[in-house]
């Protein structure tokens, strides 16, 4: 009974020292792997990242994406600073200002690629620091933006354009929510009802309020039978202005 207590020390504490080895092998295979992944992540994502320095404004790491994006080189951006997209100062008044979502930034910048064409980028700063901790520097991410911003100022010119032809012929524009009854009347049907310029959005109600009192439950009737077939309306009617 003597020996094996004697035998069973030495063993318990070897197995333990082996299993102890053996969790900060595999701790060890996780970090690697982990990193690795990461690693991957950040140089095949299809939005630029870098990592920035806080206060000095140099850029430390950057993944192809970015680079692409800003029509520079991964070596032609590192260690360089981050004054050409963003103004350091700005960040740097953020960063204290603020706490949480309340300190990113975020703009709209147009980059000029080598064959002259422009690529549109929604341009994000947040500053990284632990909990508890003042920011060790800024995460920046580049997510191009330009098919949307293309087809967005080509529905504002689009608008525009509607605008001018509607007001030339002296038409206008009167959109109703079917659900909220909420109205969105355009400057000429705002002046062809009588309203003065610079006056706001009517509720459904004032605005019907301008159609001749024995116009209006035609109108009413032609706008549910409208909704209910998904039908257009085609109907003259008289209004009257507040001057009578």
């Amino acid at each position: 009974p003597r020996s094996d207590a004697v035998f069973m020390v030495p063993a318990s504490v070897w197995l333990f020292d082996g299993i102890f080895m053996l969790i900060i092998s595999r701790s060890e295979e996780a970090r690697r792997k982990g990193d690795a992944l990461f690693r991957t992540l950040f140089e095949q994502a299809a939005i630029g990242v870098a990592y920035v320095e806080s206060g000095s404004g140099v850029i430390r790491q950057v993944n192809q994406r970015f680079a692409e994006l800003v029509n520079e080189t991964v070596d032609g951006l590192a260690n360089g600073t981050i004054d050409q997209f963003v103004n350091v100062a700005d960040l740097q008044e953020r960063e204290w200002s603020g706490h949480g979502r309340d300190r990113d930034f975020s703009v709209e910048k147009q980059f000029e690629q080598a064959d002259g064409s422009v690529v549109w980028g929604n341009l994000t700063v947040s500053p990284m620091s632990l909990q508890g901790e003042e920011p060790s520097g800024w995460i920046v991410i580049i997510e191009e933006v330009t098919q949307r911003k293309l087809a967005i100022d080509a529905l504002q010119d689009h608008a525009q354009r509607l605008e001018f032809a509607l007001e030339v012929g002296q038409m206008g524009t009167f959109t109703v929510d079917a659900r909220t009854q909420d109205v969105l009347l355009s400057g000429e049907h705002l002046r062809l009802h009588g309203y003065e310029s610079g006056h706001g959005q009517p509720d459904f109600e004032e605005a019907m309020s301008r159609v001749h009192p024995e116009d209006r439950p035609i109108i009413q009737q032609e706008m549910e039978h409208a909704r209910g077939d998904r039908s257009d309306i085609h109907q003259q009617y008289r209004v009257i202005w507040p001057d009578g």
